[in-house]
């Protein structure tokens, strides 16, 4: 049963990641029991519910038309939260069609709200012990015919929109995925099709289908005007580096942190983040990050750019070190924009694996960490198609060793000895 709530949900959501607060509308899905799955999970079965108050779909591929809305908070069975972000109209074919459908891809079925069917119609519906008969009123006309089965009334849409390209979602978004050409989409963070082919030239394993359409790289990679390119050009490794902070995080991270701290090489672009639990730490991270180049590269940074911020205002330890350090004007990001950028490309990749993995947002930090990690192995346009790994280590590396973020695992339990 699906039923609208008044009351806010204790968990954080999604938009609190981009440090906006905006009023949503809280669907709270109730089943009194778990039936068996079977047929059941087929995409093509819809579930006639009485005390639904919302029509529900589990695949774009079903929509003939829709649209992005404002963030609706949904509570599933489970107890999790989840957000509904696109609203459309699915056609029964020779039937009717259903309007106001909501996607929500992390509910493994179809729901059709007897109340509204019954509303949009002006139909009445008949219910015995093996069939449900849509009828219209007037004409006793037979609209629609759902069979019982399982102590449900079960209706069957075979229509798949041919207009809609997009991937089977209420399969495609479970990590299991057994499919190889989104697998390998998958496991690298949500990369665009581009990056892949260049992907597959150094590593033939990689596969990948550049006509899917993935729903959360949309959902995920909506941003405003980009940054302008930046004109400076360094020659080696360490010559300049690009530091910023992004937070504060409206959500708390399982560890506590509401910042992370970003440096960009900018002659390889490797990056590097550091989490935070307030900005106070930024300093004494700064400080080990010199130590660091210093020790494992054999290399002194010359230059730091950041912005004005007063934790990056170090003026005695930059003359000790002989580091000069550039800041942008007030208020003026562009300035930065190696860095903003980045933020922007970590961004849009952590978005990408919480929303496939259906984590709790409290591990964005472990989604921030995994991002980087895959976007510093991933070929670069501004590298002439090498990673930020290569350039800096000047070695190559194999892909083999990534798994899904947010793929079932289990833990061994090791001998007393």
């Amino acid at each position: 049963m699906i039923k609208k709530a008044n009351q806010q949900p204790q968990g954080p959501t999604v938009n609190q990641l981009t440090h906006k607060d905006n009023d949503e509308t809280i669907l709270q899905f109730t089943h009194q029991q778990q039936h068996k799955t079977g047929d059941l999970l087929l995409p093509s079965i819809w579930i006639l519910d009485t005390g639904a108050t919302e029509h529900v779909c589990s695949s774009l591929s079903y929509f003939s038309k829709y649209q992005f809305i404002n963030p609706i908070q949904i509570k599933l069975p489970n107890g999790n939260f989840s957000v509904a972000h696109i609203s459309g109209t699915v056609t029964f074919p020779n039937i009717f069609s259903l309007d106001n459908v909501l996607y929500i891809p992390d509910f493994k079925y179809n729901i059709i709200s007897v109340q509204k069917v019954s509303e949009a119609l002006d139909c009445k519906l008949i219910f015995d012990k093996i069939f449900c008969v849509m009828q219209d009123p007037t004409t006793q006309r037979m609209i629609g015919l759902a069979k019982a089965n399982q102590h449900l009334y079960l209706m069957h849409n075979p229509c798949v929109s041919h207009s809609n390209s997009i991937c089977n979602s209420a399969f495609v978004s479970k990590t299991q995925n057994k499919n190889m050409f989104d697998l390998w989409h998958f496991r690298l963070g949500h990369p665009s099709y581009q990056v892949l082919k260049i992907v597959k030239k150094h590593s033939p394993y990689v596969e990948f289908n550049d006509n899917t359409v993935c729903d959360y790289c949309h959902l995920a990679k909506q941003s405003r005007l980009p940054f302008p390119v930046s004109n400076s050009k360094s020659f080696s490794c360490f010559e300049l580096v690009h530091m910023d902070i992004w937070g504060p995080i409206a959500i708390t991270s399982i560890h506590g942190h509401r910042f992370f701290l970003t440096i960009v090489n900018d002659f390889s672009r490797h990056t590097w983040t550091f989490l935070m639990k307030s900005k106070a730490e930024t300093r004494k991270l700064i400080h080990n990050f010199v130590a660091l180049i210093e020790t494992r590269f054999n290399k002194r940074i010359k230059t730091i750019r950041t912005d004005n911020g007063s934790e990056f205002l170090m003026h005695d330890f930059y003359a000790q070190h002989g580091i000069l350090h550039q800041t942008s004007c007030i208020e003026t990001p562009q300035q930065n924009s190696v860095v903003e950028r980045k933020h922007r490309h970590i961004l849009n990749v952590t978005r990408s694996l919480l929303f496939h993995s259906n984590l709790p947002k409290v591990f964005w930090n472990y989604a921030v960490s995994y991002a980087v990690h895959l976007i510093n192995r991933l070929p670069s346009p501004v590298l002439n198609n090498c990673s930020p790994f290569q350039m800096l280590y000047d070695q190559s590396h194999t892909l083999l060793d990534l798994k899904v973020f947010g793929c079932l695992c289990f833990a061994g339990t090791l001998s007393q000895n």
